[in-house]
């Protein structure tokens, strides 16, 4: 069997520049989504430890109307 020599990758200035955007956009992205999910659950836990009583919400949601 043949041997062949490696082939060499040349990487262009501006192509490591566009691959050093995409990381930095793909790490904020994951950074923002992280956020979220933090903010989402401490909401769904306050809400559930304190919830604020609406006393004309009770009625609609079971169908009544004053």
């Amino acid at each position: 069997m043949l041997r062949r020599k490696p082939t060499r990758i040349e990487v262009k200035e501006e192509d490591r520049e566009e691959l050093e955007q995409l990381r930095n956009q793909k790490q904020q992205q994951q950074q923002q989504q992280q956020q979220q999910q933090q903010q989402t659950a401490t909401s769904t836990l306050l809400h559930h430890l304190n919830p604020t009583k609406d006393p004309s919400s009770k009625p609609q949601r079971i169908g009544l109307n004053p």
